[in-house]
């Protein structure tokens, strides 16, 4: 399946999902409905720059401004960014 129709597909608008990992459109269609469901805010073209610990939860500072949560979930792949110290270190391809 080629980017674009990924995209269509899964009803997403920007590429930036698709930068990094291949997604298998049936299970990322599926991981995203289950989210929206359970009322996860999904937040297109935005690039989290640190994600801080706070009562109740968590702020996340991001390229477009502070979003806060009580749950973040961070997908990443063999190679870990900076903004998750912690998986950096034990995430190794």
């Amino acid at each position: 399946m080629k980017r674009i129709e990924l995209q269509e597909a899964l009803g997403l608008r920007h590429e930036d999902y698709f930068r990094e990992a291949y997604l298998v459109p049936a299970l990322a269609a599926g991981l995203i409905e289950m989210a929206r469901k359970a009322g996860a805010g999904l937040h297109e073209n935005t690039t989290a720059l640190k994600i801080e610990p706070r009562s109740g939860g968590f702020e996340i500072r991001t390229n477009r401004g502070l979003v806060r949560a009580e749950t973040v979930v961070v997908g990443t792949n063999g190679y870990t960014g900076r903004l998750t110290p912690y998986l950096r270190r034990r995430i190794v391809p």
